[in-house]
């Protein structure tokens, strides 16, 4: 009878043992998995700031060599101004769409003439 119960305690314990390095196994692939997912998270954010510090040493750039003036026509982006001319129809080829040129923004945009209005005419010059 004795033995009978030792063996069952046996038994209750190697169960137990391999519960628990199945628990652990599983604790390591979990840690496995989540390390590998914040390296990868680290490596793009580490992509994204590389892009932003070479956009800003750009700027930097930009500005130094116009004297110091941080300004939009400075250290923007050239392409924004740029007019892209598409076709309507790949089979017609030659119509082009109708794209209106982007507004002009800041101190060149312009105000809508009106032709009846004549308060900011200056009458004294010649």
């Amino acid at each position: 009878m004795t033995e009978d119960l030792a063996a069952g305690f046996r038994s209750k314990l190697a169960d137990i043992e391999r519960e628990n390095s199945e628990r652990l196994a599983l604790i390591g692939s979990r840690v496995t998995k989540e390390l590998d997912a914040g390296k990868e998270a680290s490596d793009k954010q580490l992509r994204t700031v590389g892009e932003v510090i070479v956009r800003v040493q750009e700027n930097a750039r930009r500005a130094q060599k116009a004297g110091g003036w941080v300004m939009e026509s400075t250290v923007g982006d050239k392409a924004d101004g740029e007019v892209n001319f598409v076709f309507d129809d790949e089979e017609a080829g030659t119509e082009r769409a109708e794209h209106p040129a982007p507004e002009p923004k800041g101190r060149h945009r312009r105000a809508a003439h009106d032709d009846d209005n004549f308060a900011d005419t200056d009458w004294l010059a010649t």
